[in-house]
């Protein structure tokens, strides 16, 4: 009788869990959902509609007045995808696509969720709707989030998909500035280990085993092969189109 009684209850609390954690998804995508104010857009927009009239990527800066002619910086993906989605739904999908990122980064943050977890997240989530408005820095939101989830799962469990590090990294150089802050993560992760190395007995046999399994994948994530990922799979798909308008001419 006590065990159907402490069943019941923890079936009830799981429920009530379960629903909790619906309502801070729901809540997430109607924060993310709202009027196309935020002004990097607009010439985001124009760099991915110039990159798709020319086939080509600007080594230059050849949109901006201030700074004319001066080396081409900024990732180029962002910029293609928001006109691409302007071009299939306008201003509205484009607020849908901000939704959808502001519920994907709380998804990601929810993906081992706690009652403190989802306490945190709903406390949050104005300024990760803030982060995720259609602009290049909602990458950062999203991809900074996976990393996390990736990170601490790992760190706590001893398995995770770390395969999906560098395909996330090739992702993000190309997506927005802000992909330093993956490397950031990783060291915090590394810091981690190397503290949890400091402890005696199974403690230290554990970060040992899990920091030896995750290297060849960290290691894939250097700075200097992120820069070398960076625009490589764009250009070489602009070379070959140019190559066939050339053919065609």
């Amino acid at each position: 009788m006590h065990m159907a009684t402490n069943a019941e209850g923890s079936l009830r609390h799981s429920r009530i869990f379960l629903i909790l954690v619906a309502a801070t998804l729901i809540y997430s995508f109607l924060a993310g959902l709202r009027t196309i104010t935020d002004y990097d857009v607009f010439w985001q927009m124009a760099t991915g509609r110039w990159i798709a009239v020319h086939h080509a990527i600007p080594s230059t800066d050849v949109l901006s007045y201030t700074a004319s002619g001066e080396p081409w910086i900024y990732p180029i993906l962002s910029g293609l995808l928001f006109y691409i989605t302007f071009l299939a739904g306008g201003y509205a999908l484009l607020s849908v696509l901000g939704a959808v990122a502001c519920l994907g980064t709380t998804a990601l943050l929810l993906r081992r969720a706690s009652k403190a977890t989802v306490a945190l997240a709903i406390v949050a989530l104005p300024r990760i709707a803030a982060r995720t408005g259609p602009r290049a820095e909602m990458f950062t939101a999203i991809l900074f989030a996976a990393f996390l989830s990736l990170l601490w799962e790992y760190l706590t469990t001893g398995r995770a998909r770390l395969w999906l590090l560098p395909v996330l990294m090739v992702a993000w150089v190309n997506l927005h500035l802000g992909f330093v802050a993956g490397f950031a993560l990783i060291g915090a992760y590394a810091a981690c280990e190397l503290l949890e190395i400091c402890f005696a007995g199974e403690r230290r046999k554990n970060a040992r085993q899990r920091l030896a399994r995750a290297w060849p994948g960290l290691r894939a994530l250097r700075p200097d092969d992120a820069r070398r990922q960076r625009f490589r799979c764009t250009r070489h798909s602009f070379r070959g189109a140019r190559a066939n308008r050339g053919a065609r001419a």
